[in-house]
Formats: structure tokens, C-alpha cells, sequence
């Protein structure tokens, strides 16, 4: 009986915990066209931000549609920088470069 009258009590104080909002997830709104090597158009829809992606092939352009800087990395892991590419803005190479992996601010 104690028992159930201590969770009782604690009821009123728990209660509002549950009622709060979920924290914001951290993420890129929009989508992120790349070209992979055979000449077809992939994209990520709302990425995830601070965190390395690899895309799935060498991306010779890509298009940024989301409301993120996107930084643009030409190894797999996001430790070869290429340049840093702003909402609303597109690149394709002129040289033998390719992006391999991006990470959103």
C-alpha cells in the first residue's frame, strides 16, 4: 500500500515530464541532389547534420536545395576537404575532382 501511494504522490511531478516536447532533431531541411558515375540523380531528403555520409558513388556535381551550408569532402570519410557550399547553390567539376562524402552545418 505504501508503494502505491508513493507513485501516487510522485504522479503529479512526472506528469508534466511527459507533456514536454521532444527535442529538436538536428537536420537539413530540403533535399541534396548528387550525380553518381553512370549519370544518375540521387538525392538525401532532410540529412542529418554534423555527420560524415558517404554517397554511394564519386559524385561529379551536386546540388544543394536544402537551408544548410554543405561541406563537400573528396574521400569517404569526410577528411579530404574540397569546399564548403551554401543553401541554394549547385557545383560541377571542372577537373578531375569528385565529392565522395558531405557533412551539413
Amino acid at each position: 500500500m505504501r508503494h502505491l501511494l508513493a507513485a501516487l504522490a510522485a504522479l503529479p511531478l512526472a506528469l508534466p515530464l511527459t507533456l514536454l516536447p521532444a527535442p529538436a532533431a538536428h537536420a537539413a531541411t530540403g533535399e541534396f541532389f548528387f550525380e553518381t558515375g553512370a549519370g544518375r540523380m540521387l538525392r538525401l531528403f532532410n540529412p542529418p547534420s554534423g555527420r560524415c555520409i558517404r554517397l554511394p558513388d564519386a559524385s561529379p556535381a551536386v546540388a544543394n536545395h536544402t537551408d544548410r551550408t554543405v561541406s563537400l569532402w573528396m574521400s569517404d570519410h569526410c577528411t579530404d576537404p574540397l569546399f564548403n557550399l551554401p543553401a541554394g547553390e549547385s557545383w560541377r567539376r571542372t577537373e578531375r575532382v569528385y565529392v565522395r562524402s558531405v557533412t551539413f552545418a
